[in-house]
């Protein structure tokens, strides 16, 4: 499905005076994503992590309460603390208020999860998501998921040198997109209607029924797949699965079609994002 790029109206961002968190947020993000390998004498302490002058928690509360769409922010993990410092962003970054202050958020009544610290209704935590899923390898950072079983991450070095930008991992294809935009922004914009207007016809007509059917930890698995021309949203028979299996089946079936396509040998994690 063509997707026009997402963005967010800069007014609402402007509105808050909040350009200079929204550039340390991208900067901290991008110093993050490219420290690969960081070693326990480069980690902050938690102490240099919490910023109670500015909190971005502040931020996100204000981003979310501008927004069309209902979320839910989780309460935090009592581990929250450990969290961020695996994450090794401050909290005056709204990413690292999303993990120190909240187990994460679900938007549209679970239609999208953005991760946070972890709690009992969501396990994932952000830093022990992208952990199980991609190592040590930080060139791609996973902050959040659909419903469907697309995935949005932060660009670390992976797809090319627009460090800090996000990418999605679409439920329907089987290759990365740019969206034009960073962290901060997306958290602004996930909350508008421009979120179902990206999913376009995709999104289930009765959402409001099948959304007790899925946990934050799960993705539909549709079959025939929805990245093939026998596959869609409306024909395809689907189930819930964790999201961990939904995300391995992508990249195991990547792999899959570039060693019959080249005849080499399987991409590694990083190299199948």
């Amino acid at each position: 499905m063509e997707r026009e790029p997402a963005f967010v109206d800069s007014r609402v961002l402007q509105r808050h005076s909040w350009s200079d968190l929204i550039n340390a947020d991208r900067v901290e993000s991008d110093m993050r994503m490219n420290d690969q390998h960081c070693s326990p004498q480069k980690m902050k302490p938690l102490a240099e992590l919490i910023n109670t002058d500015e909190p971005g928690i502040e931020l996100v509360r204000a981003w979310l309460a501008e927004g069309s769409l209902d979320y839910e922010i989780l309460p935090a993990s009592a581990d929250s603390g450990s969290r961020l410092e695996e994450t090794q962003v401050t909290t005056r970054s709204p990413m690292g208020a999303i993990v120190y202050e909240t187990g994460g958020i679900v938007v549209d009544r679970g239609w999208l999860r953005i991760l946070g610290s972890g709690c009992d209704r969501m396990g994932r935590s952000l830093p022990g998501w992208n952990q199980d899923v991609m190592g040590e390898d930080r060139s791609a950072y996973l902050v959040a998921d659909d419903v469907l079983g697309g995935f949005f991450a932060i660009n670390g070095g992976a797809f090319g040198e627009d460090f800090g930008s996000l990418y999605y991992f679409p439920y329907d294809d089987l290759s990365w997109q740019p969206l034009d935009i960073n962290y901060s922004e997306f958290i602004a914009w996930c909350v508008t209607d421009r979120l179902h207007e990206f999913y376009g016809e995709d999104r289930f007509t009765d959402w409001d029924e099948r959304a007790s059917t899925v946990s934050p930890d799960q993705c539909f698995s549709f079959f025939p797949f929805l990245w093939t021309e026998e596959g869609s949203v409306t024909n395809s028979s689907c189930r819930p699965v964790p999201a961990l299996e939904t995300f391995q089946l992508k990249v195991d079936l990547l792999n899959q079609l570039r060693e019959q396509a080249g005849g080499g040998q399987a991409a590694t994690r990083s190299e199948a994002t």
